[in-house]
């Protein structure tokens, strides 16, 4: 059985640059990823998955049916109480026997950004 490596970034920053992930809750986050063209024709496309715990479980965010597919937007979501969400993709292939997934790509990891009042004044 062959194995295609797959990894994951979240795209902050214009022209690729990276810079750790702030957002509020609901804004999109781009998330990227690379995969061997030559593994494509093995696979039936990517899933994006979200979990308020580093090492899961995580949840089904996002089925891209293209497995040509290389980029996804996606709303940042928090669980209640929760300050942080990691993401990882996995690779899927549906065939005659059901769906089969990849393991875990890296986690990448996403924080609660909190907007600070400005203009505090005292009379």
């Amino acid at each position: 059985m062959k194995r295609a490596l797959i990894v994951l970034t979240l795209l902050l920053l214009p022209l690729g640059l990276f810079a750790q992930c702030k957002k509020l809750p609901g804004q999109n986050g781009n998330f990227t990823w690379s995969f061997p063209v030559t593994s494509e024709s093995q696979i039936s496309g990517f899933r994006l998955y979200s979990s308020p715990i580093q090492s899961g479980p995580f949840n089904n965010l996002i089925t891209s049916a293209a497995a040509t597919s290389r980029l996804v937007a996606a709303p940042v979501t928090f669980a209640n109480g929760t300050v942080k969400t990691f993401y990882v993709v996995r690779s899927y292939s549906t065939s005659g026997a059901g769906t089969v997934e990849s393991g875990d790509s890296n986690s990448v990891e996403c924080e609660l950004s909190v907007p600070t009042p400005t203009g505090l004044q005292v009379n």
